[in-house]
């Protein structure tokens, strides 16, 4: 069916639709980059603490969420990380992680900007100032709301596809990239996650200093 997909929309759009996809996945790549030096810096400026360490052990650990769709599977290993790697208190991490794997959908937010503006692309949609105010408001509200399970982000995205004026048939198109998607997406709402959680341990003075600075500790 993915193939067929592919075939079916490639025969309306031509070959820029492969190339709309290749810039979806780069997009995502700058996404990742991103979200780790906007954490290194909040926590660099907030903080004052060196964030080497805690970029470090994020990219660490970004090899087994990029394996691990489900943010609700990932939970237990990530309140270990936070609690054993990172010296972060284990009540503030409880509370503060499974509520950021609710609210701090920065992956999703990525995602759903990008795919939806991609494919306005390639039909052709102009992005209008009301069509963006709309699209940015839709985008933050799916991610919240998208379903914490694997390919839950293709409800989502067809929402927004109703939204600019994609046609329907075009979400069948998502099923082959969606779930190489959710890695990306996975690294970027996890690092978000903890890099949260680890700014409110430093300003509340929650955080095991020596835990975080040990270099022996095998991530």
């Amino acid at each position: 069916m993915v193939f067929l997909s592919m075939t079916s929309l490639i025969s309306r759009t031509g070959l820029d639709a492969l190339v709309e996809f290749s810039g979806l996945f780069g997009g995502l790549c700058l996404g990742v980059i991103i979200v780790w030096l906007v954490g290194a810096l909040t926590v660099m400026l907030f903080c004052r603490i060196s964030p080497f360490q805690l970029t470090r052990k994020l990219m660490s650990i970004s090899p087994f969420v990029f394996s691990v769709s489900s943010s609700h599977a990932r939970l237990p290993f990530v309140l270990k990380f936070c609690e054993e790697k990172l010296g972060i208190n284990p009540n503030l991490a409880t509370f503060s992680i499974p509520v950021g794997v609710q609210l701090n959908k920065a992956g999703n937010c990525m995602f759903f900007s990008l795919m939806t503006m991609m494919m306005m692309g390639i039909y052709d949609i102009e992005l209008t100032p009301d069509l963006f105010v709309t699209l940015l408001f839709s985008v933050c509200i799916m991610s919240i709301a998208k379903p914490p399970v694997p390919c839950g982000g293709i409800i989502c995205l067809a929402y927004l596809f109703t939204v600019v004026g994609v046609p329907a048939e075009a979400i069948s198109v998502v099923i082959c990239v969606d779930p190489l998607a959710a890695m990306f997406n996975g690294v970027c709402n996890e690092s978000a996650n903890i890099t949260t959680t680890f700014a409110l341990a430093k300003s509340n003075n929650m955080l095991d200093k020596e835990v975080y600075y040990d270099n022996r500790q095998k991530i």
